[in-house]
């Protein structure tokens, strides 16, 4: 029977994941009807200039992007209201273990959701950007994401 401290350790964990797509997700253009983050536009824009995007291929990824968006959004509300649930059950004086393990078991079903969703997104922008524009999409990626993480 795992202890309390892997189950508190498992949602702290779990909360961090979710948290950084739906920051994503909520700062996206066409979320709330624009970008609450500058920043961020201002990054969107320049990855989108560099790998040089036709008009239709701006069309096809919006489309994905509006596709995938209130999936993501769902999932995302539905994680939240589980992990706080979750935390409830573990602040309360009498553990009640079979609903713990029910929810830490819903919160991995909602993960492994998400991470279906997220490859099929992703498979959906491979088909749309061509192998050397997906390339090069994936290493700015990952040079936004080494940034934002030094900072």
């Amino acid at each position: 029977m795992p202890s309390v401290k892997k189950i508190l350790f498992c949602f702290l964990s779990s909360s961090l994941l979710m948290a950084v797509p739906l920051a994503l997700a909520q700062d996206a253009p066409g979320h709330e009807g624009h970008f609450p983050n500058a920043r961020m536009e201002k990054r969107i824009h320049e990855v989108f200039n560099q790998l040089g995007l036709t008009e239709e291929q701006k069309k096809e990824l919006q489309a994905n992007k509006e596709k995938y968006r209130p999936r993501i959004i769902s999932e995302h509300r539905q994680m939240r209201a589980v992990m706080e649930a979750l935390r409830k059950e573990l602040m309360k004086p009498r553990l009640n273990m079979a609903r713990i393990h029910q929810l830490h078991n819903r919160t991995k079903d909602l993960m492994s959701q998400m991470e279906d969703d997220r490859l099929t997104s992703i498979l959906a922008v491979r088909v749309i950007l061509t192998q050397g524009q997906f390339t090069k999409f994936v290493n700015l990626m990952e040079q936004f994401k080494h940034e934002r993480h030094e900072k």
